[in-house]
């Protein structure tokens, strides 16, 4: 075997790399990329789902997805960054969502809360019936109530008591004036609480009743007309209204409630559970990934397209000094035998 000195392995070795950079710049690298990701796109696509990913490594690949620390360090943030930038762009809009949505997605909508079921009477019963809904509606009508009766009560009114006392004569008036503010305490002790009384009962009976009743009439028209009378008023709201800024101390704890929320389910072992049942099930089928993916509606770009978006990026990692050191080794080993 013909043995080369140390001189021309060295330019051999250097003619191969500056041949492997010339190509990356060249259209060749680039049209060699679109064929082989188009290529291997179509594999993928074409290869049934229970040959891409065995149940051992679907297992280990969920088990790793909802692992504490990839909850913690990427999704949890990712969400969170996501609801936020979301959340920072909305609460600067002065449009309404209706200005934003096509009409024919506005209908959409409508129809969609035009169905009786859309509120569960579950849900509205609880809404309507808790005790911090009833505490609100009760004070607010306490209030109400005790400003009217500031003003019918005849122990202030002008045209009660007071006036009675201006016509009785100034001996003994003072003996009735006394005994009637007796009264008058003893009755306003009593208003309050028993007023209270009154209300609670009455909110709850009212409250009760409006659920039952929404229950049982929430498909006639009158009731429909309702929802889709206060989405409309709500579709109609600039966004900015609808949605905290994310630096707003209301934003501020509800990115801290979603990213809790997110880690807190995450964490739930029957979320976990569903999480994995699901990927098994998708997995298992005996069908394409693209027939997987066509079933759940989803169409994936034209591969030579992705590919040509994807070709600056994956030049730049061919480019890439740890690459070049690998292939000159890759060179070096394969020249030693010529040495």
């Amino acid at each position: 075997m013909t043995r080369l000195d140390a001189e021309t392995l060295r330019l051999v070795r250097e003619t191969q790399l500056a041949s492997f950079d010339n190509w990356i710049l060249a259209d060749a690298a680039r049209l060699a990329w679109l064929r082989l990701f188009s290529a291997g796109v179509k594999m993928v696509l074409e290869s049934r789902t229970e040959e891409l990913l065995d149940s051992a490594a679907l297992d280990r690949l969920v088990a790793r997805l909802l692992a504490a620390e990839t909850v913690t360090t990427a999704l949890a943030p990712a969400i969170v960054a996501s609801v936020s930038e979301v959340a920072r762009r909305a609460s600067a809009f002065e449009e309404s969502p209706s200005s934003l949505l096509a009409e024919e997605a506005t209908e959409s909508v409508l129809r969609v809360i035009e169905q009786p079921e859309f509120v569960s009477e579950a849900l509205l019963r609880a809404i309507l019936t808790s005790p911090a809904l009833e505490r609100a509606v009760g004070d607010h009508l306490f209030e109400a109530l005790d400003g009217f009766s500031s003003r019918v009560n005849p122990f202030v009114a002008a045209w009660g008591l007071p006036a009675l006392l201006a016509a009785v004569p100034l001996i003994g008036r003072g003996t009735i004036r006394a005994a009637l503010g007796t009264v008058q305490r003893e009755f306003e002790r009593r208003l309050e609480p028993e007023t209270r009384r009154f209300i609670a009962g009455f909110v709850r009976e009212s409250l009760d009743r409006a659920a039952r009743e929404y229950a049982m009439r929430g498909a006639e028209p009158e009731f429909v007309r309702l929802r889709k009378e206060v989405l409309t008023a709500v579709l109609a709201v600039p966004l900015r209204e609808l949605v905290w800024a994310p630096d707003s101390r209301v934003g501020q704890r509800a990115l801290a409630a979603v990213e809790a929320s997110v880690r807190s389910l995450l964490a739930n072992p029957i979320v976990q559970r569903e999480v994995a049942s699901a990927f098994a099930g998708a997995f298992a089928q005996k069908r394409s990934l693209e027939g997987m993916l066509l079933e759940y509606g989803v169409v994936l770009p034209n591969p030579t397209e992705l590919a040509e978006t994807l070709w600056p990026t994956v030049q730049r990692c061919l480019a890439m000094p740890e690459l070049r050191s690998e292939l000159a080794d890759s060179i070096d080993d394969s020249l030693a035998s010529l040495a």
